[in-house]
């Protein structure tokens, strides 16, 4: 998991539906570098006899931006080829540069919750991964994980709320879906330093 002001790694044993964590390891760092972290990572999956396992990487906040889609009339095979052409009058991701990972809600209309980012980026990491004999299993976000997770626990509506150190993140989720994602650029050393500045 690939934060803005550390880096953490967790070893899970599971399975099928049910993971005991095994390891956790959070690294600080003062300079942030994707490049950095990558060579940080290879060195302590090697280290630690990790390399054959399943390696799952939440690619960093930046990476992507997010849009609300519902759809009305249409099945979702039809929704899938057209969301591309959702993102090309209001973003930089055009088809054929982009990277989409979508997920379908049905109910009275198709509702789906699109990420996207470019896809130079993401090939970027998996080749920097692999230059290191490190084979990525799936690069995820943390959106999709969030949603996993809360849905796993039945919550109907809710709002949940992530601060990192330098950004924070909302997660809304109304009818046991994740509805809307919000991201800020303040996190909790800005709510440190405002707390700071009474004393």
């Amino acid at each position: 998991d690939l934060g803005s002001y550390s880096l953490k790694i967790s070893v899970f044993k599971g399975f099928k539906k049910s993971a005991t964590v095994e390891q956790f390891y959070e690294h600080f760092r003062k300079n942030i570098s994707l490049e950095n972290d990558i060579e940080f990572i290879s060195r302590y999956l090697q280290d630690n006899k990790l390399i054959n396992e399943k390696i799952v990487l939440f690619a960093p906040f930046y990476f992507t931006t997010h849009r609300q889609i519902t759809f009305t009339g249409l099945d979702k095979k039809k929704v899938e080829l057209s969301i591309p052409f959702q993102f090309e009058e209001t973003t930089p991701f055009v088809q054929g540069k982009s990277h989409f990972s979508v997920q379908f809600h049905e109910k009275k209309d198709l509702f789906a919750l699109v990420e996207v980012g470019l896809l130079d980026e993401f090939v970027g990491i998996v080749k920097n991964f692999y230059q290191r004999n490190v084979k990525l299993h799936s690069l995820t976000t943390e959106s999709a994980c969030v949603e996993f997770s809360l849905i796993e626990k039945g919550l109907e509506t809710c709002c949940f709320i992530d601060i990192g150190h330098f950004s924070t993140k909302l997660y809304f989720f109304h009818e046991h879906r994740l509805v809307f994602i919000e991201s800020s650029s303040r996190g909790g050393f800005h709510l440190t330093e405002a707390i700071k500045s009474f004393y």
